[in-house]
Protein backbone atom coordinates (compact mmCIF):
# COMPACT_ATOMS: atom_id res chain seq x y z
CA UNK A 1 0.00 0.00 0.00
CA UNK A 2 2.52 2.22 0.71
CA UNK A 3 4.07 1.80 -2.88
CA UNK A 4 1.24 3.02 -3.92
CA UNK A 5 1.11 6.28 -2.58
CA UNK A 6 4.72 6.85 -3.59
CA UNK A 7 3.73 6.43 -6.81
CA UNK A 8 0.25 8.46 -6.29
CA UNK A 9 2.53 11.38 -4.73
CA UNK A 10 5.32 11.29 -7.88
CA UNK A 11 2.77 11.25 -10.32
CA UNK A 12 1.06 14.13 -8.41
CA UNK A 13 4.20 16.48 -8.57
CA UNK A 14 4.96 15.29 -12.09
CA UNK A 15 2.01 16.65 -13.21
CA UNK A 16 1.94 19.72 -10.93
CA UNK A 17 4.99 20.56 -12.61
CA UNK A 18 4.29 20.05 -16.19
CA UNK A 19 2.94 22.97 -18.01
CA UNK A 20 -0.68 23.84 -18.76
CA UNK A 21 -0.22 21.73 -22.30
CA UNK A 22 -0.29 18.37 -21.00
CA UNK A 23 -3.46 19.48 -18.97
CA UNK A 24 -6.81 17.97 -20.43
CA UNK A 25 -8.11 21.73 -20.47
CA UNK A 26 -5.87 22.99 -22.47
CA UNK A 27 -6.64 21.06 -25.88
CA UNK A 28 -6.92 22.20 -29.41
CA UNK A 29 -9.19 20.44 -32.00
CA UNK A 30 -9.38 20.86 -35.50
CA UNK A 31 -12.26 20.21 -37.88
CA UNK A 32 -13.10 20.41 -41.62
CA UNK A 33 -15.95 20.09 -43.36
CA UNK A 34 -16.29 20.25 -47.40
CA UNK A 35 -19.73 22.19 -47.85
CA UNK A 36 -23.85 20.45 -48.66
CA UNK A 37 -23.10 21.06 -52.08
CA UNK A 38 -19.28 18.69 -52.24
CA UNK A 39 -19.74 14.93 -52.64
CA UNK A 40 -17.35 12.85 -50.67
CA UNK A 41 -15.46 13.14 -46.46
CA UNK A 42 -13.60 16.08 -45.25
CA UNK A 43 -10.20 15.08 -44.04
CA UNK A 44 -10.16 13.86 -40.03
CA UNK A 45 -7.20 15.55 -37.97
CA UNK A 46 -7.37 13.21 -35.08
CA UNK A 47 -4.46 15.27 -33.47
CA UNK A 48 -4.93 16.73 -30.45
CA UNK A 49 -2.91 19.72 -30.22
CA UNK A 50 -2.18 22.44 -27.48
CA UNK A 51 -1.47 26.33 -27.00
CA UNK A 52 2.14 27.00 -28.73
CA UNK A 53 2.19 24.24 -30.93
CA UNK A 54 1.61 24.52 -34.48
CA UNK A 55 -0.73 22.46 -37.01
CA UNK A 56 -0.45 21.41 -40.48
CA UNK A 57 -3.54 22.24 -42.88
CA UNK A 58 -4.71 18.99 -44.38
CA UNK A 59 -5.02 18.81 -48.24
CA UNK A 60 -8.88 17.83 -49.45
CA UNK A 61 -9.39 14.25 -50.15
CA UNK A 62 -9.39 13.26 -54.08
CA UNK A 63 -13.04 11.68 -53.44
CA UNK A 64 -14.52 15.19 -52.67
CA UNK A 65 -16.38 16.78 -55.75
CA UNK A 66 -18.41 19.48 -56.12
CA UNK A 67 -19.43 19.35 -59.83
CA UNK A 68 -18.70 22.72 -61.50
CA UNK A 69 -16.72 24.17 -59.27
CA UNK A 70 -12.52 23.88 -58.36
CA UNK A 71 -11.60 23.36 -54.44
CA UNK A 72 -9.76 26.81 -53.91
CA UNK A 73 -8.91 25.93 -50.20
CA UNK A 74 -9.56 25.99 -46.58
CA UNK A 75 -11.55 29.35 -44.93
CA UNK A 76 -11.65 29.21 -41.25
CA UNK A 77 -15.43 28.67 -40.60
CA UNK A 78 -15.25 29.13 -36.68
CA UNK A 79 -12.35 29.91 -34.38
CA UNK A 80 -12.15 30.22 -30.99
CA UNK A 81 -8.98 33.55 -31.36
CA UNK A 82 -10.10 36.49 -32.57
CA UNK A 83 -7.36 37.51 -34.01
CA UNK A 84 -7.31 35.11 -37.07
CA UNK A 85 -8.34 35.97 -39.84
CA UNK A 86 -11.35 34.61 -41.02
CA UNK A 87 -11.09 35.83 -45.01
CA UNK A 88 -7.48 34.35 -45.95
CA UNK A 89 -7.73 31.37 -48.05
CA UNK A 90 -5.06 28.53 -45.96
CA UNK A 91 -4.09 25.69 -48.84
CA UNK A 92 -2.57 22.52 -47.79
CA UNK A 93 0.70 22.45 -46.27
CA UNK A 94 0.56 25.90 -44.28
CA UNK A 95 0.78 25.64 -40.90
CA UNK A 96 -0.71 27.99 -38.25
CA UNK A 97 0.68 28.63 -34.84
CA UNK A 98 -1.66 28.40 -31.85
CA UNK A 99 -1.49 31.53 -29.28
CA UNK A 100 -0.11 30.14 -25.81
CA UNK A 101 -2.66 31.63 -23.74
CA UNK A 102 -5.71 30.06 -25.48
CA UNK A 103 -7.43 26.35 -26.11
CA UNK A 104 -10.45 25.92 -28.16
CA UNK A 105 -11.25 24.95 -31.78
CA UNK A 106 -10.39 25.75 -35.19
CA UNK A 107 -13.05 24.68 -37.52
CA UNK A 108 -11.81 25.16 -41.31
CA UNK A 109 -15.03 25.09 -44.61
CA UNK A 110 -13.76 24.00 -48.18
CA UNK A 111 -13.52 27.18 -50.63
CA UNK A 112 -15.11 26.20 -54.13
CA UNK A 113 -14.58 28.42 -57.05
CA UNK A 114 -17.46 27.58 -60.02
CA UNK A 115 -15.65 26.79 -63.29
CA UNK A 116 -16.17 29.27 -65.85
CA UNK A 117 -18.27 28.26 -68.91
CA UNK A 118 -20.45 26.41 -67.29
Amino acid sequence: MKRIGVIFIIISLLLSACPDMYRDNAVVKVYYSITEEATGNAPVDSNVYFPGQTFTILAKPETVFYPGHTFSGWKIDYCSFSEFETEKVYQAGDTISIPNDGTGTYSFVALWTPEEGL
